[in-house]
């Protein structure tokens, strides 16, 4: 995995704990920066606390105005040009069965093409029950490029603007994420 600059992307999440997961397995530094609800992120003076001392949130208000994706990729820019970790939990809609992934959002497709960052997958299993003595797997995938993830969707011939480029980076990432996210369920 790069050294800093990067943007992680942890999947599935299921529960509460993949992000202390990650908290505790990855490397102090580069410092990881969440992308999150704030209102899970900052409903308590402990929760904003623990996590500016960990690296930081850029978290995201319910009803948001447009502009605020702007403000969002500015600060992925900014957190990756100081040589941190943008770490976000890409998936969208309802829950998944386990071993399985939930569709991915084009989010991290405008993130990786607008800041030109590696994007790193972060894989999870045994994160569906949480009992004391579960094993739970976290498992580092290689850095891609959301540039060539775009690239091989337009391989078939199809011109991308920037909104179906993004979208064909979150369809890659979770196809190219898929088999690791069963084979670390049935590892855990």
């Amino acid at each position: 995995r790069p050294t800093g600059g990067w943007i992680a992307a942890g999947l599935p999440h299921v529960t509460w704990i993949e992000p202390f997961v990650m908290l505790v397995l990855l490397p102090v530094e580069p410092r990881l920066v969440w992308f999150g609800d704030a209102r899970a992120m900052e409903r308590s003076w402990l929760r904003r606390t623990t996590f500016r001392w960990l690296g930081g949130v850029v978290p995201i208000h319910p009803g948001g105005v447009l502009d605020a994706f702007d403000g969002h990729v500015a600060a992925v820019r900014a957190v990756v040009a100081a040589g941190a970790v943008f770490a976000l939990f890409p998936e969208r809609g309802p829950a998944a069965s386990p071993g399985h992934a939930r569709p991915i959002a084009p989010g991290i497709g405008y993130f990786g093409l607008r800041t030109g960052a590696p994007i790193v997958p972060i894989v999870f299993g045994g994160t569906h029950e949480l009992f004391r003595g579960r094993h739970i797997q976290m498992r580092i995938m290689p850095a891609v490029q959301a540039t060539d993830l775009a690239a091989e969707a337009s391989l078939s011939g199809a011109v991308l603007d920037e909104r179906s480029a993004a979208h064909a980076v979150a369809a890659a990432l979770h196809g190219m994420t898929a088999e690791a996210v069963a084979d670390a369920h049935q590892a855990s």
